[in-house]
């Protein structure tokens, strides 16, 4: 579910299609960052494969989306402390369709982890308690700032002038949120329709489709396809279709190349 890291990549490739706003979104490949990416991105309906571990993740991601507060979908995206994510799972678990239930009911310990996370928030968190040990004297704050930024991976600037321990914390935190729910994707999900099984769309997400599938079978789903690549070089584009690529953002390794198809012939 995490393997082309945070679905706010998906939302920045889908930025370069604006028919996405208010329109249907088919996802064909890396089902949940696709879905959540296209809920933030304003589409109105995302139709996918729901019978697949994605596709539990997206119906799950939406569900929380759906019933629950921010802040408490947050949690259960895995920004906040684990105790409470199982007893809000319990909450929407009535919501899931019968098939997305039985997987996380079978995976109860995914979700204590956070679904965006993994436990990232709680091993950064370990790591930033440490850091009170770090440094002495007047070079503590400077010391200490520094590692949070180190501690984050973020490279980030973390000032130290007047820093104190209550507001290292509080940037450590800010800095350290897993990059799970945002507000639009919070508003998109409420308010957007996921619906089981693909069909006519305005745009198709591939994901990495290209990558494990070449066979175009997605290309009688709508006119405009968007995707992206592990590989070198640009991907096999279908007769009739013409590749527009887009520049890859620095903090995806695992992406070399991103793409948007569009339909020219008949």
């Amino acid at each position: 579910m995490l393997r082309w890291g945070p679905w706010q990549d998906g939302l920045a490739l889908l930025g370069h299609v604006p028919e996405v706003v208010g329109s249907t979104v088919a996802i064909v490949g890396d089902v949940r960052s696709g879905g959540l990416a296209a809920f933030a991105a304003g589409a109105a309906r995302v139709r996918a494969d729901l019978a697949t571990p994605g596709g539990a993740a997206l119906a799950l991601s939406h569900a929380a989306c759906r019933a629950l507060p921010g802040a408490s979908a947050a949690a259960l995206f895995g920004e906040d402390a684990f105790g409470r994510r199982i007893w809000f799972y319990h909450h929407i678990r009535g919501d899931l369709a019968p098939e997305a239930r039985r997987f996380w009911d079978a995976r109860e310990r995914a979700i204590r982890l956070g679904l965006c996370a993994a436990g990232d928030f709680e091993r950064r968190l370990a790591r930033v308690a440490g850091i009170w040990r770090l440094g002495v004297g007047q070079n503590r704050a400077r010391v200490q700032a520094h590692a949070v930024s180190r501690a984050w991976g973020r490279g980030a600037d973390v000032r130290a002038e007047g820093l104190t321990k209550r507001s290292a914390w509080r940037t450590a935190l800010a800095r350290g949120r897993a990059p799970g729910l945002t507000v639009a994707l919070h508003g998109g999900a409420k308010t957007g329709e996921l619906a089981a099984g693909l069909g006519p769309a305005d745009v198709v997400w591939l994901g990495d489709r290209l990558d494990v599938d070449p066979e175009p079978s997605w290309t009688a789903l709508a006119p405009i396809a968007v995707g992206w690549t592990a590989r070198k070089g640009t991907p096999v584009v279908p007769a009739g279709w013409q590749l527009e690529p887009v520049e890859v953002v620095d903090d995806s390794p695992l992406v070399r190349g991103a793409f948007v198809l569009r339909r020219t012939g008949g």
